[in-house]
C-alpha cells in the first residue's frame, strides 16, 4: 500500500469513526471524548488543517498585500482602512480545532473588524 493510500484510508476510517452518530457522545466536546475519539479528532483535525492552513495562508497573503497597495495608493491616508483589511484576513483560526469537527465550536476563517 503506497503511502499516499494509506493517509487516505487513514483520514477514511478517522472521519467515519469521529462523525458518525454514537448513543451519547454526539453532544461530547473534543476534551470529554474517550482517548480513542479524542486521538481520531485529533488526526482528523491535523489532516484537515494540512489543506485549511495554506489556504488561510494564501488568504492572509493576499490581505497583507491588499493593505499595502491601499497604503501606496493613498500614501498613508487610508491606514484605518489598510489596517481593517488586514486584521480581516490575518486574524480567526490558523488550524481546524478538534472541537469545530464535534459542533462545538464554530471555524472562523476571518477576523473581526
Amino acid at each position: 500500500m503506497s503511502r499516499g493510500n494509506f493517509i487516505l484510508l487513514l483520514f477514511s476510517v478517522g472521519a467515519v469513526v469521529a462523525f458518525a452518530p454514537s448513543t451519547g457522545s454526539a453532544a461530547l466536546s473534543f476534551e470529554q471524548s474517550s482517548t480513542p475519539r479524542q486521538v481520531l479528532l485529533g488526526t482528523g483535525s491535523g489532516l484537515v488543517s494540512l489543506v485549511y492552513a495554506p489556504v488561510k495562508l494564501l488568504y492572509a497573503a493576499g490581505s497583507t498585500l491588499t493593505g499595502g497597495l491601499i497604503l501606496a495608493y493613498t500614501q498613508g491616508e487610508g491606514k484605518d482602512e489598510a489596517a481593517r483589511v488586514v486584521r480581516r484576513g490575518t486574524g480567526g483560526d490558523w488550524w481546524v480545532h478538534p472541537d469545530v469537527l464535534t459542533g462545538h465550536r464554530p471555524l472562523r476563517f476571518n477576523g473581526t473588524e
